[in-house]
């Protein structure tokens, strides 16, 4: 069976990542935002902070 051009290329890819070496996890979970790792870090505790706060509230009001 013949292989697309895409699947090709996507498996060039993927070799190409593999022969670069690991690639920190923040590094792929930030992807190519310009931001500083700190303040990424800051901005999700934040998130996860409203978040929680958010659902405590839910749950309080929930009750009534």
């Amino acid at each position: 069976m013949k292989r697309d051009a895409r699947e090709l290329r996507g498996e060039l890819a993927g070799a190409e990542e593999t022969a670069k070496g690991r690639v920190p996890w923040r590094d792929r979970l930030y992807g190519r935002l310009k931001v500083s790792v700190a303040t990424m870090d800051k901005i999700i505790i934040a998130v996860v902070v409203l978040l929680a706060i958010v659902l405590l509230l839910g749950v309080i009001t929930g009750n009534r």
